[in-house]
C-alpha cells in the first residue's frame, strides 16, 4: 500500500476525510496506523488502524468502516516527530 498523503479518504458510506500521516512500528518496520483528518468544522485527526484499509491508491484510500465508526476511533495527538536522519548520523 502506498498511502496517499493529502489524498481523499472514503468510508463505506462516503467521503470522510484526508490522509495526513502514517505511524510506523520502528522495530517491525511496517505501518500500524494512518492519521486521517475528518471533514467538518473542527477537523479532528483520528488514528486509523491499518487493518481498516480496504484499498489504497496514490490518490485515495477506502476504509472498511462508516463515518460514524471513524469518529469513534481515538484522536491523534502529536508529540513531535523523530528526526531519523539526525539519529542515524
Amino acid at each position: 500500500m502506498k498511502p496517499p498523503f493529502d489524498g481523499v479518504v472514503l468510508c463505506a458510506d462516503g467521503l470522510c476525510g484526508y490522509m495526513m500521516a502514517i505511524i510506523l512500528d520502528p522495530t517491525q518496520k511496517h505501518i500500524t496506523h494512518l492519521v486521517v483528518r475528518e471533514l467538518g468544522f473542527v477537523e479532528t485527526e483520528r488514528l486509523v488502524p491499518v487493518e481498516l484499509v480496504e484499498e489504497g491508491t496514490a490518490a485515495h484510500l477506502h476504509l472498511r468502516c462508516t463515518k460514524e465508526a471513524l469518529t469513534a476511533l481515538p484522536p491523534f495527538v502529536s508529540h513531535g516527530a523523530l528526526d531519523i536522519e539526525r539519529r542515524l548520523s
